[in-house]
């Protein structure tokens, strides 16, 4: 699966995660020790060697923020991974960061952690940006509480913070990328035409704003099956693709988010 990406000139991405329920309590890598440390940089040591030249990226850690409270544990986590990666694959990156919308006191946090040689625990800073609703926005269905919307200027703004918090904390040279950004198309929160349209408006004013490098969208497929229906009723988390689900009655169907991010690539790149 790798090798056919990196042949079609398709970038990869690995989650490197740390909940391991021989080490821990199953559920929070927040525990330091050294047994802990010394798996975590064996199971690392082994992922890139395996897949040498093979992955673009290497992330630390899935939203860690709602994992790991304390922020020299989370330091020393990117540290390890970023030694070893760097040594068995000179050509990946490590990501590191990767919260859970963007907790200020957490990265403000692991900033402070790590100001003194940013590059020695990271090359890129991630974060999943996400707006939750509040207010008028916030969806009023029943069970659908939860959900996201992209408010245009509350987006510039917290771009904007982020980099001032880098800035600060003398990370300024550290590039961002957003590595999980979506919006759903569960009816009662967003329609598939207004989740096309998202897609887009959230792709262009981070090109038109210039200080997120890149964007992955969460995600390709929707994670719940829907038949030959729309959408997957009262289910947030199973409308976020940009197709349907394998198991539809037309297979992986592309949605209206998934042409449109098909224009808004030839449009700008000419893929």
């Amino acid at each position: 699966y790798y090798k056919d990406a990196v042949d079609s000139g398709i970038e990869n991405l690995v989650i490197l995660n740390a909940i391991n329920s021989i080490y821990s309590d199953g559920s929070r890598p927040d525990q330091s020790s050294e047994d802990i440390y010394t798996a975590w940089e064996a199971y690392v040591n082994y992922v890139t060697n395996a897949y040498k030249g093979e992955v673009t990226y290497y992330e630390i850690i899935n939203e860690p923020n709602e994992r790991i409270s304390d922020y020299s544990v989370y330091a020393d986590y990117m540290k390890r991974a970023k030694t070893i990666i760097s040594n068995n694959d000179f050509n990946a990156k490590t990501m590191g960061f990767s919260t859970a919308s963007l907790p200020w006191s957490w990265i403000k946090g692991v900033l402070g952690k790590i100001r003194s040689n940013p590059k020695a625990y990271l090359d890129v800073l991630t974060v999943h940006p996400y707006d939750f609703d509040y207010g008028d926005l916030k969806t009023s269905v029943p069970g659908l509480e939860w959900c996201i919307r992209i408010r245009d200027s509350k987006y510039r703004s917290n771009v904007d913070t982020l980099k001032t918090y880098m800035s600060g904390y003398g990370a300024s040279s550290v590039p961002v990328q957003s590595t999980e950004m979506g919006i759903t198309s569960t009816p009662g929160v967003c329609s598939l035409r207004a989740q096309a349209a998202e897609l887009l408006q959230t792709y262009t004013i981070t090109a038109a704003q210039g200080k997120i490098d890149k964007t992955w969208w969460y995600c390709l497929e929707n994670t719940s099956a829907r038949g030959s229906d729309d959408a997957v009723e009262n289910d947030t988390e199973g409308n976020f693709g940009l197709v349907g689900n394998k198991a539809d009655t037309v297979p992986m169907a592309a949605k209206p988010s998934y042409a449109a991010l098909c224009g808004y690539n030839k449009m700008l790149t000419g893929a």
